[in-house]
């Protein structure tokens, strides 16, 4: 099992017989509260209080804009009675006068809003002073910056994300007891044992995933192999004429079965954290391995998949299956309206980036395998960031995730079961009656 970004998850859960967790009923997938990031908690509160200090600076406005629903009532009013419809207008008139006397609405409001900024700066000076998300770890001299960016920092946080996949891998491990989870090295260590002593029996798979060190500007390569494939892969010989040359920088590769057995969750944290828009991740090295303790910060690269597939070749993997949920969009009227919001651009960025890095990777790297197949869908409305569904315009209707779940299932009968092990099955067929008729 391989993957990259959120697929980093799916391969932890489908290498170790779990991948029903995430696709069956009630399933990580299927769940209503999926929400895989979420806006950072100072700019939620700084961005409350700013509301907050804008709906005070509208207060002298909606004062004067009841004006248009007090004169017409006093109109109404004054013709059934003159009087009644007089005082109200004079009411008005007079609560207009009061509310914009010296010590009121003139006072109050820039008050109001010198308290409301004033909040707003200190939430972000405790941002900025506290430890960014993850940073905890990271020694004191790198935490320095500019203060302006320490207050604001990444948007978004890939905490929610991360935790969701964590749990459900506890929820593997515990069974029905309802123990308390461990922290990610122990789950990680829990959870490689129970790979590599079962690998080779039904369910259980080799793993290979991968994520970008910002340190090295390079892919790491988290694996777990077979004790026969282990030694070639992970000592790779110098020069053409060994098996398997070395990868272009040393340490790239991190076997999770040996000095990285605490570091399988790292791989995930820094898979699922997406350049910009969250905090890298912070991988601490063991001390035994080749970067001697060293902490590095790691995210996700979607064009990593070309390189995934030539690990798995390095790997001695002879056919892949490649699943994607980017839609290529290859023939014309096929065109969406821009909605010009963050989320609509990031989700138009990343969703091309990883059609092109799937179609790149496939194209470049075929050849090392005796096949390749590919499985994506002809059309995919839902987008990398669209937890609670989207709105189809071409069908206008809406399409949840658990629909995506669904038709991933159709795609993948359809473009591999039926043409590639139905037929497969049918040759073998064939194969046998020729051989029973020559008997």
């Amino acid at each position: 099992m391989s993957g990259r970004g959120v697929g980093v998850a799916g391969a932890l859960f489908a290498a170790i017989d779990a991948a029903q967790k995430t696709w069956e009923e009630g399933g990580l997938w299927r769940r209503p509260t999926v929400r895989l990031y979420t806006w950072r908690l100072p700019l939620l509160a700084a961005a409350a209080l700013a509301l907050v200090g804008a709906a005070i600076l509208a207060v002298p406005l909606l004062v004067l804009a009841a004006g248009l629903i007090a004169y017409p009532i006093g109109f109404l009013v004054q013709m059934i009675d003159a009087d009644a419809g007089r005082r109200v207008a004079t009411g008005y008139a007079t609560f207009v006068a009061s509310a914009f006397e010296p010590l009121a609405l003139p006072t109050l409001i820039p008050r109001l809003v010198t308290l409301v900024a004033a909040a707003i700066a200190v939430v972000l000076a405790v941002s900025a002073l506290l430890p960014i998300e993850g940073r905890r770890r990271r020694p004191a001299h790198r935490t320095r910056g500019f203060w302006w960016a320490r207050a604001t920092g990444v948007p978004w946080s890939a905490a929610p994300g991360v935790a969701h996949f964590q749990a459900g891998l506890w929820e593997v491990f515990r069974g029905p007891i309802n123990a308390k989870a461990p922290g990610p090295a122990e789950l990680s260590r829990r959870y490689l044992e129970l790979l590599a002593e079962n690998l080779g029996q039904p369910g259980f798979r080799e793993l290979v995933v991968t994520a970008l060190d910002l340190e090295t500007r390079g892919d790491l390569i988290f694996a777990v192999l077979g004790e026969e494939r282990r030694p070639a892969y992970f000592h790779r010989g110098s020069g053409e004429a060994a098996p398997h040359p070395r990868p272009e920088r040393p340490g790239d590769l991190v076997d999770l079965a040996g000095v990285g057995r605490d570091q399988a969750l790292d791989a995930l944290a820094g898979a699922m954290a997406v350049a910009l828009m969250t905090e890298p991740h912070l991988l601490a090295f063991s001390p035994e391995s080749y970067w001697k303790g060293e902490t590095h910060r790691i995210c996700d690269r979607p064009a990593a998949v070309s390189r995934l597939l030539h690990e798995l070749a390095v790997a001695g993997v002879e056919q892949v299956i490649v699943v994607s949920a980017a839609a290529e969009r290859t023939a014309p009227h096929r065109l969406n309206r821009p909605y010009g919001t963050l989320h609509a651009r990031l989700t138009d960025d990343l969703a091309a980036e990883e059609a092109s890095a799937v179609r790149d990777g496939v194209a470049t790297q075929s050849a090392r395998f005796r096949g390749v197949f590919l499985i994506q869908p002809g059309h995919n409305p839902v987008g990398p960031f669209d937890f609670k569904g989207a709105y189809d315009e071409r069908s206008d209707r809406f399409q949840s995730v658990e629909e995506l779940v669904d038709r991933g299932y159709e795609d993948a009968y359809r473009q591999f079961i039926e043409p590639i092990v139905g037929s497969e099955g049918d040759d073998m067929e064939s194969k046998k009656l020729k051989v029973k008729s020559k008997k």
